[in-house]
């Protein structure tokens, strides 16, 4: 597929695609997959204590504790993007904090404070 694209190209093209492909740098997937899951997971961790607590401290089902979860979890995200933490804790983790609901979290406040500063 890659030679059909490649041959509709000048000669000058295609020697500039291959001289493209030799300088660019190499991205660690293997790093970063590894980085997106254990973010993922840590953030799903503290989640799952997150439900515990309200479980055991507040005599909610499992099926009633997720709501108050969500919601702290997400006013947890809000506060760490406020205060800049969050940034490095997605630089790091990529999709893996993206992913969960401290995603969304993130994007809202994000929005609000791009908004303000605007």
């Amino acid at each position: 597929m890659a030679n059909k694209k490649k041959k509709k190209l000048t000669p000058v093209q295609q020697e500039y695609q291959d001289f493209q492909k030799q300088r660019e740098t190499k991205r660690p997937l293997f790093k970063n997959c590894i980085n997106a899951f254990l973010t993922g997971g840590i953030i799903c961790l503290i989640g799952q204590g997150i439900q515990t607590f309200y479980i055991y401290f507040f005599d909610f089902t499992d099926q009633t504790a997720g709501n108050p979860t969500v919601a702290t979890l997400i006013f947890i995200s809000m506060l760490f993007t406020g205060f800049g933490v969050y940034d490095r804790i997605a630089q790091f983790g990529g999709a893996g904090s993206a992913v969960p609901v401290t995603g969304f979290g993130n994007a809202v406040i994000s929005a609000a404070i791009e908004h303000r500063t605007e």
